[in-house]
This record gives C-alpha cells, structure tokens and sequence, in this order.
C-alpha cells in the first residue's frame, strides 16, 4: 500500500515538474523521440528516448544515459545538454531519465541501502532493467553504455561506475563521489572518466566537504590509480574570454581507458553550461571524450 501511495504521489509531483518545464516539450521537432516509461519496484519509472535517423536492426550502436541534478527533470536537463542532434551525427542512442521524488523534487538515489539513506529508490536496479529492455528493443553495443549526468547524476554516475557492470565509461558534470561512494567502491571492470567541475563551485566544492562529498583530486586519483593509467598527465590550458581552463588527460590506462579531468578556474555549479570549449559546447566534449 505504501508503494502505491508513492506511486501516484511522485508521478503527481512530476507531472507538474514535466508539464511546467516547457511549454513545447523538446520531443516536438523529433519525430524519433518520446518519452516512456516502464514499472519497477511497483512505480512506473519514465525516460525520454531519442534513436538516430540513421538507426537499423544490422549495426550495433553506443547508449548514452543522462540524469538530471537534484531537482530536475529529464526535460530541463536536455535544455541544458542537448545531445539530440549529436547523436544523430554521430549515431548514437540517447536516454534522459527521470529520477523520483525525495521530498518534493525529483532525485537520484546514489547511496547504498543503509539507514543514514534518506532515499528508498532503488535507482540502480531502475537502470539495470532499464538497460535490458533497451538491448532487448534495439541493438545497442553493450561494450559502449555509457552515463553522464550533472550535480546529484553526476554522484549517481559515479556510483553506477563502482556498483553496476554494464556501464563502460561516465561523465560527471559538477559533481563527485559521495564519500561512502568513494569508500565502497568496487568496480567490476576498467572505467573511462571525464570530470568537470568549477574551483569555484559553492554547492559540491572542489576540494570536498563535511557535507559527505569527496574532494575532486581524491577522485581523479582514485581513477587513475583504479585504472592504472599514466600517473604523469597531459596538460593543457586555454581561455574561454571568461575563465581559464586546464585539462589533464591520463592516459593508457587497462582496456585503453582514459581519465580526464578539465578544471574550470572560477566555474561554479550552474554556469558550466555556458562554457566555450574552443568552440564546443559541454555535450560535445563529453561525447568526444566516449568517443575515442
């Protein structure tokens, strides 16, 4: 009984985040996209899904999956990160999913089941089938899925990284690992990592927090050393007009993987969307950085 009341009170409460959103849903100028949902846990759980023009049944193609911050929606976070027509460019599935409500704003539950948890999602297991029923619709490449998200997905990608064997690579956007993410992480295979976080970030902050959230460096350091890549990385620096950038790229690591982490020298945490990266957009990088 429990569950079904906190069925109808989140999709409730996201009906009026999704609706309120965006007057025009994103899907409008796609006709290869819809958002659609799928029951787990007795909750109906949704995801906006986009396939590339280019899609057919003979050719395996990557999947990449994005969570919203603290708060967000599926449909908000593709105005900040719209991939749509990089996926189609560069052929690739795209999923924007939609996390439950914590309170009264949506989330994702990036902890383990333990009584200091405020959250009873099991997000974890809401990806696992979500990533089944996806490979079991379309031919998806199951050595190239892929997460990403910004904030509390950025956390939550992180922990899929440590706790689920299906995700070959993440990309965190103003975020980092929970500390008992980072103290219980067990990876099953190699990882790819891109992070990018601002020095000046007042809501997960750089060099960490009481608050839970582990220091940027301890993260690239456990990445590297978890993947064993060069411990020696390339640097490199450039300047949008409004920061300066620095990236160190690690490289050579088991299964080629790479670890990069791009510094935003006076970023914060909302503004990292408006960055130029000589030219590229944040979507861009990150899918580049999956890509090679």
């Amino acid at each position: 009984m429990n569950k079904l009341k906190d069925f109808f009170k989140i999709n409730f409460i996201l009906l009026l985040l999704l609706s309120s959103c965006n007057k025009e849903k994103p899907d409008a100028a796609y006709s290869n996209s819809n958002f659609y949902t799928l029951i787990h846990d007795e909750i109906e759980r949704g995801y906006y899904l986009f396939i590339p023009d280019s899609y057919n049944n003979d050719t395996k193609l990557p999947l990449l999956l994005n969570f919203h911050g603290f708060g967000g929606t599926a449909y908000s976070y593709i105005d900040k990160v719209d991939l749509r027509s990089l996926a189609n460019s560069e052929n690739f599935i795209l999923v924007y999913a939609q996390g439950t409500s914590l309170g009264p704003l949506p989330h994702w539950n990036a902890g383990l089941d333990t009584p200091n948890n405020k959250s009873n999602a099991d997000d974890f297991g809401f990806v696992d089938k979500l990533i089944t029923n996806l490979s079991n619709n379309f031919n998806i490449d199951s050595e190239r899925i892929y997460a990403s998200g910004y904030s509390n997905g950025a956390m939550f990608s992180y922990a899929l990284a440590c706790y689920s064997n299906k995700i070959k690579g993440i990309a965190s956007i103003a975020g980092t690992m929970l500390n008992e993410t980072y103290n219980e992480c067990n990876p099953s295979h190699p990882i790819s990592m891109i992070n990018i976080h601002g020095s000046d970030d007042d809501t997960i902050p750089y060099n960490g927090s009481r608050g839970g959230f582990t220091p940027i460096q301890d993260v690239v350091d456990y990445w590297v050393e978890f993947n064993e890549t060069s411990v020696n990385p390339k640097f490199y620096e450039f300047n949008d007009n409004q920061n300066i950038i620095e990236e160190y790229t690690y490289t050579n690591g088991n299964s080629n993987t790479t670890v990069k982490h791009i510094k935003i020298i006076g970023g914060g945490h909302k503004n990292l969307f408006e960055i130029n990266f000589e030219g590229n957009d944040i979507g861009k990088i990150i899918w580049d950085f999956f890509s090679k």
